[in-house]
């Protein structure tokens, strides 16, 4: 899935978009091997640091769905790779449907596009 995913990043006509992986550590975690287009917002989650925190503060299902937006919008987030269905998902997608696109779904991951 994520060879397939990745295939169908690097086929967009993008400059240099940040990206953030979900709803865990290692969907962020591979995105650098992925794409040769996007630029990861963070990478190394695991260590609990400072990238582990602003990771979490856009991902985690704790977060209102205003306070997710606003704070992908600040880091200027222009996609993301997330798998599956994370708890806030649905809630953020009903929302923000002008927001949030869907640009690619495989079995396991789907590749979603942030508008400002």
């Amino acid at each position: 899935n994520y060879v397939r995913v990745g295939e169908r990043m690097n086929q967009l006509e993008v400059d240099s978009p940040v990206i953030v992986g979900a709803p865990d550590a290692t969907v962020n975690g591979i995105l650098p091997s992925l794409p040769v287009k996007f630029n990861p917002l963070v990478f190394r989650v695991q260590g609990g640091g400072e990238q582990t925190k602003v990771w979490k503060s856009l991902v985690a299902d704790e977060i209102p769905p205003e306070e997710r937006l606003t704070r992908l919008r600040e880091n200027n987030v222009e996609f993301m790779l997330i798998r599956g269905e994370p708890a806030w998902l649905p809630e953020f997608k009903e929302k923000y449907p002008e927001a949030f696109a869907l640009v690619f779904k495989d079995q396991r991951l789907g590749l979603y596009k942030l508008t400002p």
